[in-house]
């Protein structure tokens, strides 16, 4: 009896070739029907074969649950999230950052910053531009993290105008070798925006990612400052 050249060889796996697209359960009972259909009459599909490839849809549908089930847990895990997020506003956050936003003419701001050894610490301040508007310099700060104040004045003493600016910190120990500095920022949650990419804090125009946030404080309770620091020993270049 003469066969069909085209028939698939019988046995084997019906499992995709590496590069080729996965293949749903609906693509492998295609694949299968078509290969009993087009099977060699004088020689069938041996029996070891066709239980092994029914093995291989039965796992096929287990890893389709599987990913099913674990994409509603995330779904469940980002409603959660969102919800939790909701409460925050209204809170005081510090997070991993270098924004400052100055609401009105000259307004102080606290530049937090935290540093891995005793240092000298420079902070130089740019506006929206990358333009440098100040700097403040602080000796023999100790290691962990700290804070200046900055009184919202450029370096001829006028106030800066209201807008977003940024802050850098290069410390240096006593050796004028660098030390590590990491500088966050801070402010109330304003709003929660919710996205494909997980939910984040607005701080005024500032966005901040739930990821960076490292501290949450409610202003109502005691607002004492745990970076405070004496000003007096600040010292202005």
């Amino acid at each position: 009896m003469e066969v069909n050249a085209t028939s698939p060889p019988t046995g084997g796996t019906l499992l995709p070739q590496t590069g080729a697209p996965d293949m749903g359960e609906d693509e492998f009972l295609q694949l299968l029907v078509a290969q009993l259909k087009h099977q060699d009459p004088l020689s069938p599909m041996d029996n070891t074969d066709f239980v092994a490839q029914l093995a291989q849809f039965s796992s096929l549908e287990q890893v389709t649950l599987v990913n099913e089930n674990l994409q509603a847990q995330e779904d469940l895990l980002q409603g959660n999230t969102n919800a939790m997020t909701a409460n925050f506003i209204g809170k005081e956050v510090l997070a991993v950052g270098d924004t400052i936003d100055v609401n009105s003419p000259g307004s102080p701001q606290s530049l937090d910053f935290e540093i891995e050894a005793d240092a000298d610490v420079l902070i130089t301040i740019s506006n929206s531009a990358g333009a440098v508007v100040r700097t403040l310099q602080a000796e023999g700060l100790s290691s962990g993290r700290n804070a200046l104040e900055w009184d919202g004045l450029d370096a001829q003493g006028n106030p800066v105008a209201p807008g977003t600016y940024s802050f850098s910190a290069a410390a240096t120990d006593a050796e004028g070798l660098p030390v590590g500095a990491q500088t966050y920022t801070s402010g109330v949650v304003t709003g929660v925006r919710y996205g494909g990419g997980g939910s984040v804090l607005l701080l005024d125009d500032q966005v901040v990612l739930l990821a960076n946030v490292l501290e949450i404080t409610d202003p109502a309770s005691d607002s004492s400052d745990p970076f405070a620091f004496d000003q007096e020993s600040d010292e202005e270049i």
